[in-house]
């Protein structure tokens, strides 16, 4: 056997552990949700709040504030928060552009792509005053209400903070 080079033997290593960390990343399931999907996601909380994000994967601040949904996810499950992401990217980039990224960031929470048509239609379901500029976070109580609209990139923190105040 011939010994391997000190620098190969780091790369094979390297691009051994890389492997193992892809191959490790939950798969993620990708839902298409029509208006009626969305209605009942919002109107059944069954005693637990909602946080809904609506994001796409070319929206920079909106992948950059994944982490911290993926976050507030963990910390739902045991203080009755449900947390939901809504992509508007089109529904058939769901194998090309969005299980991509969300395998990258390791999503935990259940994901949606709007197949809401004109996207208009899908603003005004939230808030008819919402422009469409994303990221957007919409918060609902226990009986499906909007109680808080978050415009912007947020952190773990204001999430949270969002959250605890409607309990």
């Amino acid at each position: 056997m011939i010994p391997l080079p000190s620098t190969l033997r780091r790369w094979t290593v390297t691009l051994l552990a890389a492997l193992a960390v892809v191959t490790a990343a939950p798969a993620q399931n990708v839902t298409a949700a029509d208006s009626t999907a969305i209605r009942r996601l919002i109107g059944e909380r069954n005693g637990r709040l909602l946080v809904l994000n609506v994001w796409a994967t070319w929206c920079l601040p909106c992948r950059e504030e994944f982490p911290a949904l993926n976050r507030l996810h963990r910390y739902g499950r045991t203080n009755g928060v449900d947390v939901v992401a809504l992509s508007v990217d089109y529904p058939d980039e769901v194998r090309t552009k969005i299980v991509p990224f969300l395998t990258t960031v390791r999503a935990e929470m259940p994901v949606m792509v709007a197949d809401v048509e004109p996207q208009d239609r899908l603003f005004a379901m939230f808030d008819p005053e919402w422009s469409g500029a994303i990221p957007m976070t919409f918060v609902y109580d226990t009986a499906g209400t909007l109680r808080r609209s978050l415009l912007g990139k947020r952190t773990f923190e204001q999430f949270r903070a969002a959250v605890d105040s409607l309990r």
